[in-house]
């Protein structure tokens, strides 16, 4: 019966993917859902599930499904592990999006410190969690706003 899940879980994420990459995100929701549902401790379907959720403008579901990625990659992975760093990220996203730029700052800065200790200062993913940074703090105090 595992087996069968797990193929129905796969068969799903993939249905998710090319809908996500033909633009049909409502198509591409329903299909990460049930591969989310389906393997609750697969990261790669709940980031999906959180990524497309997120395109969609349903920014408190992506963070539903990004802390449950983060989790699952904790508990897999540990600290500082490239993944864990890009669920942060993505969580960073999406609290930046709700305008909750005290929580988007914090799990950027979380990221960024694992991703520097991972790839080191002139690693694309860096630059790339550092604008995100910088970005959250700009928008939380424009008048304030200095760059680290």
């Amino acid at each position: 019966a595992r087996e069968h899940i797990e193929a129905a879980a796969e068969a799903a994420y993939q249905r998710a993917e090319i809908a996500q990459e033909t633009i049909q995100y409502r198509l591409a929701w329903q299909h990460a859902q049930r591969a989310a549902q389906l393997m609750p401790d697969k990261s790669r379907y709940l980031n999906l599930a959180g990524f497309i959720a997120d395109i969609l403008g349903q920014y408190d579901k992506a963070i539903e499904y990004f802390k449950l990625a983060l989790a699952s990659d904790l508990n897999t992975y540990g600290e500082d592990h490239p993944d864990v760093a890009r669920d942060r990220n993505n969580l960073g996203g999406a609290y930046q999006a709700l305008g909750q730029y005290d929580k988007a700052i914090e799990y950027y800065q979380l990221a960024l410190a694992s991703d520097l200790n991972t790839y080191g200062e002139d690693h694309p993913y860096v630059k790339k969690v550092q604008d995100n940074l910088d970005s959250a703090k700009s928008a939380k105090s424009p008048l304030d706003y200095k760059k680290d």
